[in-house]
C-alpha cells in the first residue's frame, strides 16, 4: 500500500488517489464497518440490525414507522422491512398499531433495548479505538468538518 500523503500534498492531477479525502473517508468507513461487524457478530446482530435499533431507542416513546427507520439507517424501505421482521422474531422489536395512524409502529422491547445498549457499548469501544491520538479539540474538529461535507452533498443532491 502507498505511503500515506498529506491531503495538501496531492493538489496536482498525478498525485495518489488514495490520499484523496474522499478515499481516506471510504477507507475510515470500510474499517469502521469491518470492527463494527466482528464485534457485533458474537452477540447476535449486523451492523444494520444494530443501527435500526438505536434508531427505535433514539426514537423512545414515540414509536417509529418503517420508512422512518430506513431514511435514518440509509437502507430501502425494503431492507428494513425485513430486517424488523427479523428483530421482532428474535423479541427485540414490537410491531403495533395506533388508532390514529394506519400504518405500523415499531418499539423496542426491554430484550431490545439490553441488547442496543450492549451494543452500544460495543461501537462506542470501536471508535474510541479509531480515535486515539487525537486530542479534544481535533475529535470535535473531525466531527465537524464531517458533518459539512454530509451536509454539502445532500444539499447538492436535491439541486434540480
Amino acid at each position: 500500500m502507498p505511503s500515506y500523503q498529506e491531503p495538501d500534498d496531492i493538489a496536482t492531477a498525478g498525485a495518489s488517489i488514495t490520499a484523496a479525502v474522499g478515499y481516506l473517508v471510504k477507507r475510515v468507513q470500510a474499517a469502521l464497518r469491518a470492527a463494527m461487524d466482528d464485534a457485533l457478530r458474537p452477540i447476535g446482530l449486523s451492523v444494520s440490525q444494530y443501527a435500526i435499533l438505536e434508531a427505535l431507542l433514539d426514537a423512545g416513546h414515540s414509536e417509529s414507522t418503517n420508512a422512518a427507520i430506513a431514511r435514518r439507517c440509509f437502507v430501502t424501505p425494503q431492507s428494513a422491512s425485513e430486517m424488523i421482521a427479523n428483530l421482532t422474531e428474535s423479541q427485540l422489536v414490537n410491531r403495533g398499531t395506533r388508532t390514529t395512524v394506519p400504518r405500523m409502529t415499531l418499539a423496542l422491547t426491554k430484550r431490545g433495548r439490553t441488547k442496543c445498549l450492549e451494543a452500544r457499548k460495543r461501537v462506542l469501544d470501536i471508535e474510541q479505538r479509531m480515535l486515539i491520538g487525537q486530542t479534544e479539540t481535533e475529535r470535535k474538529q473531525l466531527a465537524t468538518l464531517l458533518e459539512r461535507c454530509a451536509k454539502a452533498l445532500e444539499a447538492a443532491s436535491t439541486l434540480p
